[in-house]
């Protein structure tokens, strides 16, 4: 595959946490050609994408605010 992660480790972590994800998330879907994962909201038409929301990193549906996930609980 060769993908790099391009991090820089002095971030804080929770943005090492959702970058990570974000990176992860599109290897994930390139090699397995599917949405990964997938939009509890709107199953079918896109994934969930990881973001930082309130210093914590979360999935969220990229087309509404209603729904999110924490990526990893610190």
């Amino acid at each position: 595959m060769g993908e790099g992660f391009d991090l820089d480790l002095s971030d804080p972590q929770p943005d090492l946490i959702w970058k990570t994800a974000d990176r992860i998330q599109t290897i994930l879907m390139e090699a397995r050609q599917e949405m990964t994962p997938e939009c509890p909201i709107h199953p079918g038409l896109h994934p969930l994408e990881s973001s930082l929301i309130a210093g914590n990193a979360v999935w969220k549906c990229p087309n509404s605010d209603g729904f999110l996930r924490e990526v990893l609980s610190t």
